[in-house]
């Protein structure tokens, strides 16, 4: 006869089958949410999205003080069935650390099912989450992205109000904003990243529009942009989200270190008597924009132009080394400007 453990697994290997052969899949993580503090409220709680009726006696739940063993009794009875761990229904050592610490789910077999590590990066599809303060949880959150076929992803986000038992919420809140460049252009790519005392969780900048979406729940953060080839940046100020808020307008625009693109031949920019010339093989707009060595902008315009040879008088630029950047008729054309002493 096979064993309650093994028809288990079985189970929910076949179901995964089936949800990837329909391009559909669906996620399915047991650990659901866990609160750390005050000691006599520290649990977790286990949710089995495939609905499976199943017994956890004897799984482990291991954290850095021990291993604490299921009892008998304590199983999941449906797709809305939550189940609460705790010291009442574990036998051994159930104890979650406050500050840092983890969760290991281990099956009677031995095989570690999941786990779950804070504090750390909780942010889409990570085995990291926030260490929630003290009456409050950290709790699972399952979204979707993409069309006309959307991928699943989780994060762990801040509760205020634990719903032990019961479905999580107080899951809506999100910082939403956008990362530009040079001359406000999309710089998607770009490592959105918000901290503060319980953990951080990092995201990125989309493709084409450079949005990016940031799901912490409930809290203040500090919110920092980086980018390889640009200066990094950090919003003002810090950002306070209340329970469900969703703040807008986090737009942040990155100044490249010296010239992100690689320096290209056509326009020849030269230095002469205090102007800078350049030639343009046909009427258009131009945007023009001159950057220290340290990737800071010294100097942005945009007019429209005749084909020909230009020469702007450009004031106030120290002596040294600056790159030019001109965006014209589709292209990007990058050059290095040296300005001697004696043009001062």
């Amino acid at each position: 006869m096979m064993s309650p453990e093994v028809s288990v697994k079985i189970i929910i290997v076949c179901l995964f089958a089936a949800a990837v052969a329909a391009g559909n899949p669906i996620v399915v993580r047991l650990l659901n949410e866990f609160q750390v503090a005050p000691d006599s409220l520290e649990r977790i709680e286990l949710h089995d999205r495939t609905g499976l009726v199943y017994d956890l006696e004897g799984w482990q739940v291991v954290t850095p003080a021990g291993v604490a063993t299921i009892n008998a009794g304590v199983r999941f009875n449906g797709p809305d069935d939550r189940v609460v761990i705790d010291r009442d229904n574990t036998t051994g050592i159930f104890s979650l650390p406050d500050s840092a610490g983890f969760i290991a789910l281990v099956q009677p077999g031995g095989d570690t099912l999941e786990r779950i590590a804070w504090p750390g990066d909780a942010g889409p599809n990570t085995d990291e989450a926030w260490v929630p303060p003290e009456g409050m949880s950290a709790a699972l959150d399952y979204w979707s992205y993409g069309w006309p076929d959307p991928v699943e992803c989780w994060d762990w986000y801040l509760d205020p109000t634990p719903t032990f038992g019961e479905p999580n919420d107080d899951g809506d809140a999100r910082i939403y904003g956008t990362v530009r460049g040079p001359n406000g252009l999309p710089l998607p790519g770009a490592t959105v990243r918000i901290s503060g005392p319980e953990g951080y969780e990092s995201g990125w900048s989309k493709y084409p529009n450079g949005d990016f979406e940031i799901r912490p729940g409930f809290g203040t953060f500090l919110l920092t942009v980086s980018k390889e080839g640009y200066l990094p940046d950090v919003w003002p100020d810090s950002i306070a989200v209340e329970v469900n808020e969703i703040v807008t307008g986090i737009n942040i625009t990155l100044t490249p270190v010296g010239v992100a693109e690689p320096v290209t031949a056509e326009p020849a920019f030269r230095w002469h008597r205090g102007r800078l010339a350049f030639d343009l093989e046909r009427d258009g707009e131009v945007g023009l924009s001159l950057l220290d060595p340290a990737g800071r902008v010294e100097l942005r315009r945009r007019a429209f132009l005749r084909a020909g040879l230009h020469r702007l008088l450009l004031t106030g630029l120290r002596p040294g080394v600056h790159f030019v950047r001109l965006e014209h008729d589709g292209r990007v054309s990058t050059g290095k400007l040296v300005l001697p002493r004696t043009d001062r």
